[in-house]
């Protein structure tokens, strides 16, 4: 069974947290695919400029989210996880 984790460095801005939670859900825009020491793993990438000037959080120009998928070669086991980043850097 996949394990899903969320990256806590978001978890200490819960309004934030919650904007990004409710945002459409869509498919990533960069996708790589490496294959190497025993795993296969997959990151896609999405960037967004939709909570700019909606959200409270200061100087934020765009969000992203990684989302990553490794498989253990060896045992089969698979491991997700989401991460969000936060920039202040226009496209």
């Amino acid at each position: 069974m996949a394990k899903k984790t969320m990256s806590s460095g978001l978890k200490n801005q819960p309004s934030l947290y919650a904007e990004l939670i409710f945002s459409e859900p869509g498919p990533a825009q960069l996708v790589r695919v490496e294959k190497g020491h025993g795993r296969l793993e997959r990151r896609g990438i999405r960037v967004s400029k939709d909570l700019e000037g909606y959200s409270d959080f200061t100087g934020l120009k765009q969000v992203a989210e990684v989302k990553k998928r490794v498989v253990f070669l060896k045992t089969g086991e698979v491991k997700e996880s989401t991460e969000y980043l936060l920039t202040s850097l226009s496209i």
